[in-house]
């Protein structure tokens, strides 16, 4: 806690384990300060199978709404007319946001898509130093 200086015996959060306590009194005068901190850190720590709980949020999306994302990329890259361009158009890209729902599949929201070129998704990779996976693993599909 801010005013109070005694660090003998601290105790640390046991949700979060980043914030120490001298006593119960002071975590309990401190919590609506760390209690936003404690949810954020506490939903970046890894799960027990050692997979950050966003990542595996997100996989729990795509996999709930697996059968819509395909039929929503080949409408939006009119693939049914125009198969060949399938490597030739670029991507449909989400942009996401997590957000706090009940069901894990339900906990990810799309805020924005659009197409984007396949070198326009590699120059914002490359920025970003991630290009290597799309490079090898992503490109090569649609060659």
């Amino acid at each position: 806690m801010d005013d109070c200086f005694n660090s003998k015996d601290l105790k640390v959060c046991a949700r979060c384990k980043c914030a120490s306590y001298c006593s119960t009194d002071c975590q309990k005068k401190n919590w609506e300060k760390h209690k936003p901190v404690c949810n954020y850190n506490t939903a970046q720590t890894a799960c027990a199978d050692g997979e950050p709980l966003l990542q595996r949020n997100l996989r729990n999306w795509a996999a709930r709404f697996d059968t819509t994302l395909h039929h929503v990329c080949i409408r939006s890259l009119n693939l049914k007319y125009e198969w060949d361009n399938i490597g030739e158009g670029g991507a449909l890209v989400l942009f996401m946001e997590p957000r706090p729902h009940p069901n894990a599949g339900a906990r990810w929201r799309i805020h924005h898509a659009a197409i984007f070129r396949n070198e326009d998704i590699l120059a914002v990779l490359e920025h970003h130093h991630l290009a290597r996976d799309y490079r090898d693993d992503v490109l090569p599909l649609h060659q």
